[in-house]
């Protein structure tokens, strides 16, 4: 019965997953802001919390990945509309070579 939890765990986090990843946009990662970045790797944190453990419940953990990305695609918004936000809260990219 564990198995069967946890396959249903990943298939649900990864469906969610997907869709949120493909909600945030298809940026190529070297053009990712700081922003990008953290909420990729806080949806990677969340996703795996829930996948690992499976004495928590579901469903809040699925509430917080659709958050996440709702959050992002209104911070990208309004980082869009007022290049002086998108300046102070998102930095100038470096080039790493």
């Amino acid at each position: 019965m564990i198995y069967l939890n946890v396959f249903y765990r990943v298939v649900t986090v990864l469906l969610v997953f997907l869709l949120v990843a493909l909600l945030l946009s298809k940026r190529h990662l070297g053009r990712f802001t700081i922003f990008d970045f953290i909420a990729a790797v806080t949806l990677g944190a969340v996703a795996g919390a829930d996948i690992s453990d499976i004495d928590q419940p579901h469903g809040p953990r699925i509430f917080a990945l659709i958050v996440i990305g709702v959050i992002h695609v209104l911070f990208t918004k309004i980082i869009l509309e007022n290049r002086k936000i998108g300046k102070l809260v998102t930095f100038d990219p470096t080039m790493i070579i």
